[in-house]
């Protein structure tokens, strides 16, 4: 399956939550599988991040980053900086998921906005 990976994020981010709900023994084996299937495109992404920011964020006299009391750092290039990480969220992925059946969800309580970021890995029946 190809996903945008800005996808992989917000599915990665929704089985994080599932990995904590009760499921059947199928449906718990097919996450576990998703996640372990997302975990180097988050590798890759978190790395190639991590050099964006290094390049754009402002930094102290001995070349280190300088963080805020929340541990954010100051963008100097807003611009560029955006554009890097919008054409990294934008690239193409291709990886193998496994389908989640929407039956098998039915039994937990899950939120709108991870039930939306699922919608790709969901099958209907």
């Amino acid at each position: 399956m190809k996903l945008k990976l800005n996808d992989i994020i917000n599915i990665n981010g929704a089985l994080e939550v599932l990995m904590d709900k009760e499921l059947d023994f199928a449906t718990a084996c097919d996450i576990s599988t998703n996640v372990k299937a997302l975990a180097t495109p988050m590798e890759v992404f978190e790395k190639k991040r991590n050099v964006i920011i290094d390049k754009y964020a402002e930094k102290d006299e001995k070349g280190e980053l300088r963080r805020f009391d929340d541990n954010s750092v100051k963008i100097i290039d807003v611009d560029n900086f955006n554009a890097e990480m919008s054409e990294l969220l934008r690239s193409d992925v291709d990886l193998e998921v496994v389908k989640i059946s929407k039956k098998a969800l039915t039994d937990i309580k899950i939120a709108p906005k991870n039930l939306l970021a699922l919608s790709n890995i969901i099958s209907e029946d």
